[in-house]
C-alpha cells in the first residue's frame, strides 16, 4: 500500500477561529517544512512511496498544542493512503510497515467514492491504533479538518 501525505492547505490557531496563520499549496518544499522520505510537489503534495512534510512553523498563541489542520485531498489513484500528522516530531513518518517519530496521525484511504478513516498514535516509532473503521463519502477535492484540542500530551480529535 502506498502512503501519501494530505495536501496541507492551512493551519489555524483556535484563538483565531477561521483565520489561518499559515497556508501552502506545495508548489515546492520551502523552509517551513521538514521532509522525511520522498515527496513530490508542483500541483500539491504527493509521494510515490512514503514521505511526509512536518511543519516547522510555531503555533501562535497561549495553547500551542491546540490548532486546526485543514486539508484538501487530491485523490489521483486507487490504493493510496493520505496521512495528516499532528503534534509531530520532525522525523514523523507512518508507512504500511513501520513508523518513525512521535505523532498523532489521521489516515484517509479512498476507495471508489468513499474513504476509510483511522487514528494512530506513535511514540518513538511504536504505533498504537486509537480508532478506525469509520467511513464516509469522499472525492477529489474533499476537505478534511482535524483539531487536536487537549492541552496535555494526550490528544482528542
Amino acid at each position: 500500500m502506498r502512503f501519501r501525505s494530505l495536501l496541507l492547505f492551512a493551519l489555524a490557531s483556535p484563538l483565531l477561529a477561521t483565520q489561518y496563520y499559515y497556508s501552502d499549496t506545495f508548489s515546492s518544499v520551502g523552509s517551513s517544512w521538514h521532509q522525511n522520505g520522498s515527496v513530490t510537489t508542483g500541483s500539491g503534495l504527493g509521494s510515490s512511496s512514503a514521505g511526509s512534510l512536518i511543519s516547522t512553523v510555531a503555533v501562535p498563541g497561549p495553547v500551542p498544542n491546540s490548532y486546526e489542520v485543514k486539508l484538501t485531498l487530491g485523490i489521483q489513484s486507487a490504493g493510496a493512503s493520505y496521512v495528516a500528522y499532528l503534534r509531530a516530531t520532525q522525523d514523523a513518518l507512518l508507512t504500511a510497515t513501520a513508523a518513525t517519530g512521535t505523532f498523532y496521525a489521521v489516515q484517509v484511504t479512498p476507495n471508489n467514492g468513499s474513504c476509510a478513516y483511522s487514528l494512530f498514535k506513535s511514540v518513538g516509532g511504536v504505533v498504537s491504533s486509537l480508532g478506525g473503521g469509520s467511513t464516509g463519502a469522499c472525492v477529489n477535492g474533499t476537505v478534511i479538518r482535524v483539531v487536536p484540542y487537549s492541552t496535555t500530551t494526550s490528544c482528542c480529535l
